[in-house]
């Protein structure tokens, strides 16, 4: 795996015991527990929530990068557009670039490279010519839906350590987290 891997995944075992749970899968020792802190209390950043989100997220984007570009010779922010026109539609080169947190030049780049395999289109609105509306072709809707299997999996495997309720209250937990994310990054405030 690539170099990002290792390193988050020393610096997760570095700071916390692992021990074997109930399900007989590896985690974090019982002991360890996740708790927010009071304004101005400190503790390490191996604890703050958004750094364990972002290490378990990259454990797996580097996981299925692995087998999108061996098989199909695509980059990870391809992939994120590939995937997020799959759900959402169509959208504008700003809106995917909002939607894949990726910077507006590398979706421009991304756009160039996916619109030449054939595999999503790009059509100047009638009405505003200077907006683009972005959508998967069927060629691309053919390489997500194979690629997508996998992505399913790896959720599954992933969610196979909880019960089907703590399933359901993540999932409303991150759907709650993702919306706050959004309307603060549109907000501007400053940190």
């Amino acid at each position: 795996y690539g170099m990002a891997r290792r390193t988050t995944t020393l610096e997760f075992e570095s700071h916390e015991r692992h021990d074997t749970n109930a399900r007989g899968t590896m985690g974090p020792d019982h002991n360890v527990r996740c708790q927010m802190t009071k304004k101005g209390e400190s503790f390490g950043y191996n604890r703050w929530i958004y750094y364990r989100m972002w290490v378990i997220s990259q454990i797996l984007e580097d996981r299925l990068e692995e087998y999108y570009r061996s098989n199909f010779a695509l980059t990870r922010s391809q992939w994120r557009i590939l995937s997020t026109l799959s759900f959402k539609g169509s959208l504008t080169a700003s809106e995917l670039a909002q939607w894949t947190n990726q910077d507006k030049t590398r979706v421009s780049q991304c756009l160039a490279e996916l619109s030449e395999g054939g595999l999503l289109s790009r059509t100047k609105d009638k009405e505003d010519g200077r907006r683009v509306t972005i959508k998967l072709l069927p060629k691309g809707k053919r390489l997500f839906a194979r690629i997508s299997p996998k992505a399913q999996e790896l959720e599954t495997e992933l969610f196979s350590i909880l019960s089907p309720a703590e399933q359901n209250a993540l999932s409303g937990l991150m759907d709650r987290l993702q919306a706050w994310a959004f309307q603060f990054t549109k907000s501007g405030k400053p940190f």
